[in-house]
């Protein structure tokens, strides 16, 4: 690739952080080209086209809009709704796929229960953020049990996973060994 604002755009989407007043926030890469607010962009991973509306430079935890962002920066946009951590951006005259980054399986796992029933409609959804966040964990429900399994990278990835539904999400879970 040709590291220039002159050449046709491509981004790597790195990180997707959910935000409850704005939804994903999706932080990418960029490697050559530009992004401009307003600009329609081509995800080569999934073959759809997304529409830029608002373009974020990230300044630490805080956000500061722009109205573009060229190669060689960090930038962050908001409300794509087909495009994920791993997806590539470019010009659609021009197509480029890059390579994904490969996730590990995880080694630990624990059953997540929430733990009254205003909790119990909530979780679901709140994983779902939390996996999206986070591509290292994953969830599955084991019916034989009936139990929601969490996996990740460790203990205590898992603990900080669970922490995080009732710090960000306001959801209150309680873990358990899983069943074999």
């Amino acid at each position: 690739l040709e590291i220039s604002a002159g050449a046709p755009l491509t981004a790597y989407v790195f990180k997707t952080l959910n935000e409850a007043h704005l939804g994903n926030l999706l932080l990418f890469r960029i490697f050559s080209g530009k992004i401009g607010a307003g600009s329609e962009v081509y995800n080569s991973t999934r073959e759809i086209t997304e529409k830029i509306n608002q373009l974020y430079l990230m300044r630490g935890k805080n956000r500061e809009e722009t109205v573009e962002i060229s190669a060689g920066h960090i930038g962050a946009v908001a409300k794509l709704k087909g495009t994920r951590t791993g997806d590539t951006l470019c010009n659609k005259k021009n197509p480029l796929l890059l390579e994904a980054i490969d996730f590990p399986e995880g080694v630990a796992s624990i059953a997540v229960r929430p733990k009254t029933k205003k909790d119990e409609t909530k979780l679901s959804t709140c994983l779902a953020k939390l996996t999206e966040e986070d591509p290292s964990l994953k969830i599955r429900h084991d019916h034989e049990f009936s139990q929601t399994v969490l996996t990740g990278m460790g203990d205590v990835h898992l603990d900080v996973a669970v922490e995080r539904l009732h710090n960000r999400f306001g959801v209150e879970a309680t873990t358990e060994k899983t069943k074999v």
